[in-house]
């Protein structure tokens, strides 16, 4: 562990002398069991090490998937975000706007979820007119709507969305 005083400004000397001493200490601790691959073309012996088993890795559904589960389970906030984060790290607001306001305009009036989006899109695109326009729609739904919304879903992929995202958000609050 770095042991840099944070009240001292120290200098970029002390900086890299700080630094490799903890990487020696850290490499000298390192178990025997790990190996770490340099030359990245040249595995072809380490075959065995690369076919591990898959089922651990958890897979982003994708927008389609995610548009079908709100189908299902139109009022579940939680498929509504994860479609709009997908979409967002795509770069494409425009296209979860779209999804959302469609769905205010057509069978899920009434529905948070998706103005809640609307609201959060909007603000991110620095429309902070429109994000407080939809703010103002929220305050005229009922409160049991949100609950509606924000309880937990019978559907799999919708718990496992929100599995993903109380992971994520436990491990940013280490």
């Amino acid at each position: 562990m770095l042991s840099v005083d944070p009240n001292a400004r120290p200098g970029a000397t002390d900086l890299v002398k700080e630094f490799s001493a903890n990487r020696q200490k850290t490499m000298a601790e390192r178990p025997q069991n790990v190996q770490i691959y340099q030359e990245f073309q040249t595995f072809s012996e380490h075959t065995e090490a690369l076919s591990a088993s898959l089922t651990a890795i958890s897979l982003l559904p994708t927008r389609e998937e995610l548009l079908a589960a709100i189908g299902a389970d139109p009022f579940n906030f939680w498929l509504w975000h994860a479609h709009s984060s997908l979409c967002a790290r795509d770069n494409d607001l425009d296209g979860a706007i779209n999804v959302c306001k469609r769905a205010t305009l057509q069978k899920s009036r009434g529905n948070p979820s998706p103005i809640m989006e609307l609201l959060n899109l909007h603000a991110a695109r620095g429309e902070y007119p429109m994000a407080v326009q939809y703010g103002l729609e929220l305050v005229r739904i009922k409160p049991p709507r949100f609950q509606t919304a924000l309880s937990p879903s019978k559907s799999p992929l919708a718990a496992s969305v929100i599995s993903d995202l109380t992971s994520k958000e436990a491990s940013l609050n280490l």
